[in-house]
């Protein structure tokens, strides 16, 4: 299934390269224009002329007829900034400079590039980090705009978002919403290999989104470069699918009646993936008074409350919610209907299995939401909807309507004594 993203040309031929052709450009135009920073406003090669050969621009010495050895030396030093960083304190004592022949540059507006902290060193430390005080014990570094080498913490070496140079930063913060979208509408649990093509795309298409060239070559053509970064991305995966397990930790109780009898209910649930089915009471017996289990409707896979509430709550709800960040990107059926991808109706359902065999023994034991921990159960739903898809089955596009109409209704629908409400009706 076509995911809507652009891909841009790699150095290294890629696997699954039909998942990233170049016609799905268009789709992706929204959540580019969307999740894009501040425009990157550069300096022209004549202005950076022009401010190179002008007076020192914070402050100048007032004229004097007479000129010591002192005052002659302190004109001839270099100046300790560039024009990307400007001093916070004055420096000397001298008055703000009103020269009419000074040339006037018109500065096109860029994005505050002082950072008041330590930002570690660089693999070229010296363009890249300029001290702008006027005592050395008080020096404060700042980050230049126009480098895009790696920044790493002092104390351990480790490479972090936050401390690297603006459009390296940028270009990661973009990155990563590509990057959870291809989870979301590709692969939840991807191997090793498709992850690093996942997160060499989502770089590449943030640096061509940001229009900026530099890093897109830089991280196209130097693979110790972008292995340094994929690690930013990869470590969103793993907080991005536990908003699933979470929504389904909070609901299972509920939806699925586990109170008093969670043991024996979480077998009947889980074999055959019963859970994914609406449910309706067992007939009680009449020589022991006792309810036999619960009736299993068949013909509707997907529709159970569970599943619903998971899935509204993980990926429909808050402000914005996931949904409608990656809106552009939810594909039509032959019938012009909009449908949630199987990957992410795959990762609720897979989250609904791992809460409910958390309660298998009686009692509630967390356990690790992981692809090695899961994968089997992620890839038995895909399977399942393959063929539904396969079949001529809308359930995907049943799935769309109903997390748009219930994520409308407010958030009534989803306390416990409503998910058990609808959990009983049989419409």
């Amino acid at each position: 299934m076509s995911s809507g993203y652009m891909s841009v040309p790699a150095s290294e031929p890629a696997a699954d390269s039909d998942e990233t052709d170049a016609e799905t450009n268009a789709t992706f135009a929204a959540l580019s224009k969307a999740a894009q920073r501040v425009p990157l406003a550069e300096q022209s090669k004549k202005i950076s002329a022009e401010n190179t050969a002008s007076v020192d621009e914070t402050t100048c010495l007032p004229p004097k007829k007479e000129r010591g050895k002192r005052d002659t030396a302190r004109d001839n030093e270099k100046p300790r900034f560039t024009d990307t960083a400007t001093s916070t304190k004055p420096r000397g004592s001298g008055k703000l400079c009103d020269n009419s022949s000074t040339p006037k540059v018109k500065q096109e507006p860029v994005e505050p590039t002082v950072r008041r902290q330590h930002v570690g060193r660089t693999r070229q430390s010296s363009p890249d980090i300029i001290n702008i005080s006027d005592s050395d014990d008080d020096a404060v570094q700042v980050l230049d705009s126009s480098s895009i080498e790696i920044v790493f913490r002092p104390e351990d070496g480790k490479v972090t978002l936050k401390m690297q140079h603006p459009r390296v930063e940028r270009t990661v913060q973009l990155g990563i919403d590509f990057y959870l979208g291809y989870y979301l509408f590709k692969i939840a649990f991807p191997a090793t290999e498709q992850k690093n093509i996942f997160a060499l795309d989502a770089l590449l298409n943030s640096a061509f989104t940001l229009k900026l060239s530099d890093v897109m070559e830089r991280v196209r053509t130097d693979a110790t470069y972008r292995n340094l970064l994929t690690p930013l991305l990869h470590g969103r995966a793993s907080s991005f699918r536990l908003k699933a397990k979470n929504a389904s930790d909070a609901t299972v109780m509920a939806n699925y009646t586990l109170q008093g009898n969670a043991e024996a209910r979480t077998g009947f649930l889980i074999t055959g993936m019963r859970y994914i089915y609406p449910l309706s009471p067992g007939p009680v017996d009449p020589r022991t008074g006792k309810r036999g289990d619960d009736i299993v409707d068949t013909t509707m896979p997907y529709m159970a409350a569970g599943i619903h509430s998971t899935l509204l709550l993980a990926f429909f709800k808050g402000s914005p919610s996931i949904a409608s960040k990656y809106s552009e990107l939810f594909e039509t059926n032959k019938d012009g209907r909009k449908e949630l991808p199987a990957s992410m109706v795959a990762l609720g359902g897979t989250a609904v299995h791992s809460s409910l065999n958390e309660h298998r023994t009686g009692h509630h034991v967390q356990s690790k939401f992981e692809g090695n921990a899961v994968q089997e159960i992620y890839d038995t739903h895909i399977l399942l909807l393959d063929t539904l898809r396969a079949k001529g089955s809308t359930v995907l596009a049943d799935l769309y309507d109903i997390m748009v109409a219930r994520s409308r209704l407010g958030s009534v629908a989803d306390k416990p004594m409503a998910m058990e409400a609808l959990a009983l009706l049989n419409l």
